[in-house]
């Protein structure tokens, strides 16, 4: 049974895990239509990051953002999958990602989610070129997994 403590000292008890989206909306509806992303325990976590223990935890809004994200300065790389279920289709991310003003946008054609397995050499090449200061995208043959043949 976590019991969640917020930043304004307050507390919020689960029964059973919870998520970061679930703490937003016990809250407020409303912030959880505005919540991006917790900080659980000082650590950075997505809204579907499950809790199963006590804990401090912050919930970050497009407010947020723009006080911090909107004033980065150092390189910032985006580099998406257009085959990607998780952030491939999610042009409301791209968009925010892309309001950081160092952000440099690459489109990788074919692999889904996990690059480092799909296309590890590519993906790593990517990496090093962005260090140097020129991020190129790349295509490499996209797969498709029969869901069945790994259930």
């Amino acid at each position: 049974m976590p019991n969640i403590k917020l930043p304004d000292g307050k507390s919020l008890n689960f029964k059973d895990k919870v998520t970061g989206f679930q703490i937003a909306e016990k809250i407020s509806k409303s912030l959880s239509k505005q919540a991006l992303i917790i900080s659980v325990d000082g650590s950075l976590k997505d809204l579907n990051y499950e809790i199963n223990k006590d804990c401090s935890v912050k919930i970050y809004t497009s407010k947020a953002y723009r006080e911090v994200l909107e004033k980065w300065e150092k390189p910032f790389l985006i580099a998406n999958s257009d085959n990607d279920p998780v952030t491939g289709n999610n042009p409301r991310l791209v968009k925010l990602l892309k309001r950081i003003p160092s952000a440099q946008e690459v489109v990788i054609k074919g692999p889904g989610h996990f690059l480092q397995e799909e296309a590890g050499p590519e993906y790593s090449q990517l990496i090093i070129d962005f260090i140097n200061g020129n991020p190129q995208g790349f295509t490499v043959e996209k797969k498709v997994i029969d869901k069945e043949s790994i259930l």
